[in-house]
């Protein structure tokens, strides 16, 4: 069996019959390859490439030969390409969402507010200066090491459905005191 580096195509290399010698062929290297039944290329270290029939084999120098021959580069061999495809349709899934919430709501998700609720990881400053962080629950989990507020607590009605920035006021059993939300996650 020829290795990759072996392959040609007659058609590139102008070969006119079929006993043309191996030290010919050794002497073009190319570093890309392309079937004949397919649109894409890949470069010689691609896992796709040995899956290729020899008979049914193009070679190029270039990925810019192979593109100005109508075929497209493979995905596992041209990682930025995947990474950037993927990206276009997250971008394209992310405005569709966007549009979306807008038509429904009338106001776009950039513009919404993200709010204490529970599961929520809530950051407070008290009147002193004093930060808590907590995080706001249903029922408390004994194996959750973070501190952990009920939203049936003082504290925790106080900060549910409180946004970012806002003071809310607790009434607890000691008294009434003010707690500023400085972050929720």
């Amino acid at each position: 069996m020829t290795s990759r580096s072996e392959i040609f195509d007659r058609s590139v290399l102008g070969v006119k019959n079929s006993l043309t010698t191996a030290a010919e062929l050794k002497r073009v290297r190319f570093s890309y390859i392309a079937s004949i039944l397919e649109e894409t290329y890949h470069a010689l270290r691609c896992e796709w490439a040995a899956e290729i029939n020899d008979i049914n084999v193009r070679t190029f120098l270039t990925p810019k030969h192979a593109r100005e021959h109508g075929y497209k580069p493979c995905t596992a061999c041209d990682p930025d390409l995947w990474h950037g495809s993927i990206l276009r349709m997250l971008r394209i899934a992310s405005n569709d969402y966007d549009a979306m919430v807008q038509h429904n709501t009338g106001s776009p998700l950039s513009t919404w507010k993200i709010v204490a609720s529970p599961g929520k990881q809530v950051d407070v400053l008290d009147g002193d200066g004093e930060a808590y962080s907590f995080v706001l629950v249903t029922t408390t989990d004994p194996n959750d090491p973070r501190p952990q507020f009920s939203i049936q607590s003082p504290l925790g009605r106080a900060v549910m459905g409180s946004r970012l920035g806002e003071s809310r006021s607790v009434n607890a059993p000691g008294g009434v005191y003010q707690v500023r939300v400085v972050k929720i996650s």
